[in-house]
């Protein structure tokens, strides 16, 4: 029987050389596309002097070898006058690395290296070298040509001979051909036509660049998936990709005699190469369970196999021209062998095996999955399928905890169904049986939460949206997806939300006003159907339409009066125009302003016009991964952050202009800010601070007329405040019924907020209503209902965690109640199998520090009571000490030439992951005022692995400050800084805790 050949991991040989590699003491689980081995390699060479010894090592360099591939690489290196030395040595290392795990040889991996330059050339072809010192050697001495980018002529150079399969270059012909293309993204030509006509004459495309690139152009020339083919990355940092891209070559090479796929419990597919293919012949497939049984039979004849050790076997036979066969009528959860037999007259040729082993018996459902979560529906789906063995399905739900019980019977044929008529916010248990034929029956069992409806707000919602012709169809559709899934929760009427949708083109447009929908299904609906403008960018005039109509309250777009405004720009900042004026008027005007790019924008410009705080209404993400801000945005324009923010409390924004601060700004952007802080929450009135005898009532401040025609906190007018006290079997809105007490006062003009007190412990229902009095204005009364917290709490109801260090940890609990407690036991061990400690405190003590225990581990921690009464209780909390992390131990500086600096470091721990490395230039000139700080110089960061030690900065400014900080698993330790001060000769600046 012939074994494919056994290959260990590229994830373990990344960066790792021939002799610095021995065997961990314990095989880690090896999940990688290219493993088949469970073999782990370690990083640090054992210390081998005894010939036993030694020759372990051989067979260890052996092992690292990947011999589980054959084809021809061609890597395209970028070697133009636009690469700078240092970046042409780093990408010559990349390579390096690459390609060094790899097994060289005429049936296996072939290497040729073509450089771009003004005329490009054939460094080797694939036949130059069959050793990796050879091919590592030759990647050390080669040699940039410099010149123009001329990558349409090397495109031209791989396609017409070097990649052509038995040409002078050496490729080989029936096996697999690849192209990874290493640039730095400058000017790269016309590539798509050359890329085309590889990929059409069976070459894979892979594509990594040092530089920005043309995203868009790249993606159509790569050999799908995008995601293992096309990669952009910073050139110091393009280890991070090697075993990605690595993965990525192997699944395209990876040698393909014999294997198995698609294997299920009673099926699987046996794959090959054709090897037969223009000759006469046949193939010959035995397949049969290893341990010796009894016989499968089916079609194409059975016997005893000799290769399976006399176990029953199946006979297949297929064409000369085929390439797959399924076997079937296998036992689930058995392992096979099957061997094909290639037969011809003219070619004797090796039969190839291959073991596998079926899947265990399933039975449905296996899986029940819920989605399309609605406000009153959910679908439940299960799998798998299986009508030959299920007769029927039964789905049960409720509501928790005590809902009503309720069943949908479906055929054994259907795998999903709608569950309707649900409750808002609401979590179900839903349970799925099946009733099989065999008389058996399984049941599996998922919680699943409808959609709360947002009834929380009140106010005008436009959308600016950018459908010009700079973003692309694909674009424009994935940011109305955003949009629906961002507006879906908010309940729209009169008196809540309202939403408006403005299109940027040439000529902007109001696609719709915030009358036009009323309803979910409406907006939806409308989104769904909107199509973009295109041609210009044209944002300044549908700003100036938001400002002059679009969002005046009373005005024809259905913009409302005293009501909150925000405007939502979503674009892909790409010249946007001069929008700092229009977007300053509109903020002024009492719209809070909110920005969404999908490109890389102008940040300095965006964070002026944005409404504060700038990390809830600014947002930079790309185009595929809108969905992980959609929950935040929601949250900014709700206003969570921001509630009840009194004019004294804040501080005036950011000035757009570097002129000097005028103190006459503060009460007019207070004002604003007060307008905007909760952008469209509705504060009609609430309750907090709810405890068993007492509670908070806050509202918002009414405005009151003015001597003036203007607006004030305090007036002519008063709060009159009325509370009663329901019967707990009657929870029947105002006016209240059955109330057993009812008091009433009066607050001034000027409060928004008056604590209740006195009342009952566990009480279920109180009623609350405020009712604004004044001799100008009749103003609506409003009215709360809450719930007081029980009366008995036993202590602990409470156990809190603070002051956690390194060993130490201080555990509180609460209430205190020492009248009532005898004692408390403290308890704690190490998760998750720690040795169990503990000790006994007062009742009048409610906190104990625990000390002695080990850094960076998470224990449970247990407070019980023994109450006076006999009765007992606990409760448990997790606690974690603190990571150890020591500060970096030594940082040196070492400048070379007038612009470059090396850096180099000493870390004093083994749990560093790795480094923070920031660098920033002096703050640039600046003399307009005293007052106002200068801008900050140029800067940038870079994350390095925890094996580098070093590194080189290039294009430095004078007098630049750089720090490198130790990165731990939980945070970042103490680092250290230099500055680099460039003169003509070296100088070494150093730094050492």
């Amino acid at each position: 029987m012939n074994t494919p050949p056994q290959h260990t991991s590229t994830a373990h040989l990344h960066s790792l050389h021939l002799h610095s590699l021995h065997l961990h003491s314990t095989p880690s689980q090896c999940t990688s596309t290219a493993c088949t081995s469970t073999v782990h390699l370690h990083s640090t060479p054992p210390q081998c002097t005894s010939t036993a010894c030694k020759q372990d090592q051989r067979v260890l360099e052996a092992l690292q070898v990947l011999n589980c591939c054959e084809g021809d690489i061609l890597f395209l290196l970028d070697s133009s006058g636009s690469v700078s030395s240092y970046e042409y040595t780093r990408m010559l290392a990349f390579l390096g690395d690459l390609v060094r795990p790899f097994s060289l040889a005429e049936d296996q991996v072939k290497v040729g290296l073509l450089q771009v330059g003004t005329h490009p050339r054939l460094e080797f072809g694939f036949d130059a070298h069959s050793t990796q010192e050879g091919l590592q050697a030759a990647l050390r001495d080669t040699k940039p040509l410099r010149g123009d980018t001329n990558t349409e002529e090397a495109l031209r150079m791989a396609r017409d001979w070097v990649l052509v399969p038995g040409g002078r270059a050496g490729a080989r012909a029936s096996l697999p051909r690849a192209l990874v293309w290493l640039t730095d993204g400058v000017k790269p030509g016309d590539i798509v036509g050359p890329l085309t006509a590889l990929r059409e004459a069976g070459v894979a495309v892979l594509v990594v660049s040092t530089g920005h690139g043309n995203y868009q152009v790249l993606r159509q020339v790569v050999t799908p998936p995008i995601e293992n083919t096309l990669y952009f990355v910073d050139i110091d940092d393009m280890s991070i990709i090697t075993e990605d891209l690595r993965e990525a070559i192997i699944e395209i090479i990876r040698a393909r005699r014999l294997h198995v796929h698609d294997i299920s419990t009673n099926s699987a597919k046996l794959q090959w190469r054709p090897v037969l293919a223009g000759l006469p012949g046949y193939y010959e497939i035995r397949f049969g369970p290893v341990p010796t049984g009894t016989g499968v039979g089916g079609a194409g004849g059975s016997g005893t196999s000799p290769s399976t050790g006399g176990s029953q076997y199946q006979r297949l036979v297929r064409p000369a021209d085929t390439s797959v066969a399924e076997l079937t009528g296998l036992k689930p959860g058995t392992t096979y062998t099957a061997t094909l037999t290639p037969e011809s007259n003219e070619n004797v040729l090796t039969p190839l095996s291959v073991t596998f082993t079926t899947k265990p018996e399933v039975l449905s459902p296996a899986t029940v999955t819920v989605s399309e979560s609605g406000l009153t529906s959910i679908k439940v789906s299960w799998g798998p399928l299986q009508p030959e063995l299920v007769i029927s399905y039964t789905v049960e739900y409720s509501a928790l905890p005590t809902g009503q019980l309720h069943r949908v019977a479906v055929g054994g044929g259907q795998n999903s169904t709608v569950l309707r008529n649900l409750h808002p916010d609401t979590t179900y248990l839903v349970t799925v049986s099946a009733r099989h034929a065999s008389g058996r029956e399984r049941a599996m069992s998922v919680k699943a939460c409808t959609q709360e409806v947002l009834n929380c707000c009140e106010g005008d919602i436009l959308f600016l949206l950018d459908s010009s012709g700079s973003v692309s169809s694909y674009e424009y559709t994935r940011m109305l997806a955003f949009l629906g899934d961002l507006l879906r929760p908010f309940s729209l009427a009169e008196d809540q939300v309202k939403v408006g949708l403005l299109q940027v083109g040439t000529h902007p447009r109001l696609e719709f006003g915030f009358d036009a929908h009323s309803t979910q299904e409406g907006l939806q609906a409308a989104l769904r159907d909107t199509k973009p403008l295109r041609g210009d960018t044209n944002t300044e005039e549908a700003l100036r339409m938001a400002r002059d109509w679009v969002l005046v309250p009373g005005g024809r777009a259905g913009a409302r009066a005293s009501l909150p405004r925000a405007l939502v720009w979503l674009t892909d900042g790409v010249k946007p125009g001069d929008i700092v004026g229009p977007l300053t008027a509109l903020r002024e005007a009492g719209v809070a302003v909110l920005v969404v790019s999908t490109g890389h924008g102008n940040y300095q410009v965006l964070r002026q016009v944005v409404t504060p705080p700038i990390e809830n209404t600014l947002y930079f993400v790309d185009i595929d991964d809108m969905s992980i801000i959609t929950e935040d945005l929601r949250e900014a324009i709700i206003g969570l952050e921001l509630l009840w923010t009194s004019p004294t409390q804040l501080q005036p924004p950011p000035n757009p202009n570097p002129t000097l601060f005028n103190s006459s700004h503060v009460h007019e952007d207070s004002a604003l800010y007060e307008a905007l802080g909760s952008i469209i929450r509705a504060r009609r009135l609430h309750v907090h601070d709810i405890s068993t005898n007492s509670a908070k009532l806050q509202w918002r401040p009414v405005s009151w007329p003015g001597a003036a025609g203007g607006t004030t906190r305090s007036g002519s007018g008063r709060f009159r405040l009325a509370r009663g006290v329901e019967e707990p079997v009657d929870l029947a809105p105002a006016p209240v019924r059955g109330a057993v007490s009812t008091r009433g006062w009066s607050e001034p003009a000027d409060t928004s907020v008056a604590e209740l007190t006195g009342l009952k412990p566990g009480t279920h229902l109180h009623a609350a209503t405020l009712t604004p009095e004044s001799n100008e204005n009749v103003l609506t009364p409003l009215s709360v209902t809450f719930t007081t917290k029980p009366a008995e709490v036993l202590s602990p109801a409470t156990v809190t965690v603070s002051e956690s260090g390194l060993t130490s940890i201080k555990v509180s609990w609460g209430p205190l109640q020492p009248e009532l407690v005898i004692s408390y036991t403290v308890e704690y061990s190490a998760l998750p199998t720690g040795r169990f400690t503990g000790w006994a405190v007062g009742g009048g003590q409610n906190s104990t520090v625990l000390r002695n225990l080990h850094p960076d581990t998470t224990y449970l921690v247990t407070v019980s009571a023994r109450h006076a009464s006999g009765r007992e209780r606990a409760m448990s909390v997790k606690a974690c000490t603190q990571e150890a992390m020591p500060a970096l131990a030594d940082l040196q500086l070492t400048t070379v030439g007038s612009d470059s600096v090396q850096v180099d470091w000493r870390g004093q721990a083994d749990g560093v992951r790795g480094y923070w490395l920031t660098w920033e230039g002096p703050p640039e000139s600046y003399s307009n005022s005293l007052f106002v700080p200068p801008p900050p110089g140029p800067s940038a960061s870079h994350y390095l692995p925890a094996s580098a030690l070093s590194t080189r900065l290039h294009h430095l400014p004078p007098s630049t400050q750089v720090c490198v900080s130790p990165v731990y698993r939980t945070a970042r330790g103490d680092g250290l800084c230099c500055t680099a001060n460039f003169n003509t000769e070296a100088l070494v600046y150093g730094y050492r805790s």
